[in-house]
């Protein structure tokens, strides 16, 4: 197995090795395997290509199909959605840093990420949608106003629950 990327933990005394296609074997002082983390435990892609700890611990785990994050403490890996900013989901190994400020940089395929562990927010909560109006063919369907002969709403569109439509109100 090819090695990409070794990260010393300190505390534990571990070695902590992102392969090319064998996740990230952890190691003790006489190179016992301590543990195996792959894939089926949450990686991005069994392939590491890089392996940076924060200032809080955690360690930051570029692959070739994605960026996590891995609470360092509880082993917890979280994925960094593409949304979040990403260059793209493919890193290059061997091409990470952290800065004395503590911003980390990965490359990847597309040019490489900068930011701050801090700032990255995970799981937002989704903001509802809400309907303020329905249009069928350039028409305002409004409660009690008949379409094509139909009642559409029979109430405001912020109290409907259900709508339903003819294969006809379509507009392209």
């Amino acid at each position: 197995v090819t090695v990409f990327s070794i990260f010393e933990d300190q505390k534990n005394h571990h070695m902590w090795l992102g392969t090319n296609g064998g996740g990230i074997v952890i190691v003790d002082d006489s190179l016992n395997v301590v543990k195996t983390i792959t894939e089926q435990d949450g990686l991005p892609s069994s392939t590491v290509c890089s392996i940076e700890a924060d200032s809080h611990g955690n360690l930051w785990v570029s692959t070739y199909n994605g960026l996590a994050k891995i609470d360092h403490s509880q082993q917890k890996i979280t994925e960094v959605p593409e949304i979040a900013g990403l260059q793209g989901k493919e890193f290059i190994p061997r091409s990470a840093f952290r800065a004395e400020d503590g911003r980390m940089m990965f490359g990847g395929v597309n040019g490489f990420n900068l930011f701050h562990p801090d700032s990255l927010v995970f799981n937002r909560p989704a903001k509802p949608i809400v309907f303020t109006s329905l249009v069928i063919n350039n028409d305002q369907i409004l409660p009690g106003k008949l379409y094509d002969e139909r009642n559409i709403l029979s109430t405001s569109l912020s109290e409907t629950r259900q709508i339903s439509l003819s294969y006809k109100d379509h507009a392209f």
